[in-house]
């Protein structure tokens, strides 16, 4: 599809130096006014100009499809990760502790990202996690959610092992921020209370106070009712 366009911008420019060659020499010899000659240059390019966009859409047509094949090939994907039969909610007074037990965790085979990996976060207190790319900083976090399953060792949230956790409520209690945010079209407010839907404007200005975005958002031109777009 990425071919066709180039294709048929190489004919209108073929056409049009034809025109022009022809036609030049024509007029120079008197047997044709320049008029005409324009109007021919204006008619080529009247007459690619449908072709070349029904072209490009085409292209769009064709990667359209072809993202939406890799999104149905990614919702097909079999869940690893679930619910144990017994498995309880995390409640909102648990202490906030976050502690890797000998984790070893990797996504092939043989090829662990952590191994071993002990450490705790006690409730109030801020950790950083740094390293070098790859070294399993984006893994550790994604542990914490359960986004994936440790090989060995366990992670533990609140003092509860995740595995012995619900996802809801275990997505409820812990938040990310990803270092690459993306906004939705729709309103600042509508962006903050995505994951939770029903939070009223009092919890969303909280959250927003909670993170030092209040002030911000204020004064932006309709402050929490502003409109985003992509």
């Amino acid at each position: 599809a990425q071919v066709m366009v180039p294709i048929v911008d190489t004919l209108t420019g073929f056409a049009m130096a034809t025109v022009i060659v022809v036609g030049g020499s024509m007029v120079l010899s008197h047997s044709l006014d320049v008029g005409v000659m324009v109007a021919f240059l204006f008619y080529i390019q009247r007459f690619f100009d449908p072709i070349r966009s029904l072209t490009m859409q085409y292209s769009v047509m064709q990667r359209a499809m072809a993202s939406g094949q890799r999104i149905s090939e990614v919702l097909d994907v079999p869940v690893d990760v679930s619910d144990k039969d017994k498995a309880v909610k995390l409640s909102r007074d648990m202490d906030g502790s976050v502690e890797f037990r000998n984790v070893t965790f990797g996504y092939r085979q043989h090829l662990p990202v952590l191994k071993n990996v002990s450490f705790r976060v006690n409730p109030g207190e801020t950790v950083a996690l740094v390293g070098p790319t790859g070294s399993g900083k984006s893994s550790s976090m994604a542990l914490v959610h359960r986004f994936y399953d440790v090989w060995s060792g366990q992670v533990l949230v609140g003092g509860h092992d995740v595995r012995d956790l619900t996802q809801d409520s275990l997505g409820e209690q812990v938040a990310m921020v990803l270092q690459e945010p993306f906004l939705f079209s729709g309103t600042v407010l509508e962006n903050i209370r995505y994951h939770k839907t029903g939070a009223s404007r009092e919890e969303v200005v909280r959250a927003a106070l909670a993170v030092g975005a209040h002030d911000f958002i204020e004064n932006l031109p309709d402050g929490y009712d502003t409109e985003l777009e992509q």
